[in-house]
This record gives structure tokens, sequence and C-alpha cells, in this order.
């Protein structure tokens, strides 16, 4: 089983390592190799990143393109959250705020959908990833 609490903790990591820019310590959170990664400003159309090696390459570019990212989650009572036996859902919306290396600044808003479910060391592990822009799209400052 997961918990509520597990799929919370995960999502912290998550946006933790984003914020520092720990390429790393994200892959870390995808399991290995049935992590699946559809990112938001992912230009490969190849339906999803499988594998911690294309996930990394998809962060290299996303937080290594740039001085820094960070991510806003809501609130949690504005997310969906789910526990479905040994999986966990959490849905919704989500801004990034990127602080390009020009020194421009700009937000990219996407909703999101990440399924967790346990690995062999009852750690929660990301096993599917997507996250697409939503109407508005990047916006500026």
């Amino acid at each position: 089983m997961i918990s509520k609490e597990e799929v919370l903790n995960t999502i912290e990591k998550w946006q933790k390592a984003v914020d520092a820019g720990d390429i790393d310590g994200v892959v870390a959170l995808y399991h290995p190799e049935k992590g699946v990664l559809l990112g938001t400003m992912d230009t490969e159309k190849t339906g999803g990143r499988i594998g911690a090696e294309r996930i990394k390459d998809y962060f290299k570019h996303f937080l290594g393109g740039r001085r820094r990212v960070e991510a806003h989650f809501p609130p949690e009572e504005k997310a969906q959250i789910e526990i479905m036996g040994s999986r966990g859902l959490y849905a919704g919306y989500y801004q990034f705020t990127l602080y390009e290396n020009d020194g421009s600044v700009r937000k990219a808003n996407a909703k999101f959908t990440y399924i967790m479910e346990k690995d062999g060391n009852n750690q929660p592990l990301i096993i599917h990833h997507n996250s697409g822009l939503t109407s508005k799209g990047i916006v500026g400052k």
C-alpha cells in the first residue's frame, strides 16, 4: 500500500530537487526502468521518455539549460490525490518560473498527473508523469 502522505512527500522531494537544479535528485524519484515522463516543454515526439537515462536527458535541458527553475504546486486542497491500493495519483495544475540564462524570467503553466508505486525497498517512485502546457502556455513576466 501507498499512503497519501507518501505521495505528498514524494512530490515535495521532486519540487525541492527541481528548485535546487538537482538533476540526479529528480531522476532518482522515477522508477529506473518503468518511469515514464511526458514533460511540460518536451519537443521530442516519442510518446514519452521511458527509463532513467531518457528522463535524465529531458531534465538536463529543462533544468540545466536555465539559471534556475521553480515549481509551484497548488495547495493540497486544490489537487486531486487518489490512493488506489499499491498506487497513488496526484493531479492538478502548476506553474514553473523559468529564470533564463539571458536574465529574462518566464512562467510556464502546466497540468500534471503523477502516478506512483513503491519499489522493492518500499520507497515510492514515480512510474508516470504527464505535464502538458495549459491553454495559457508560456507567459511573460
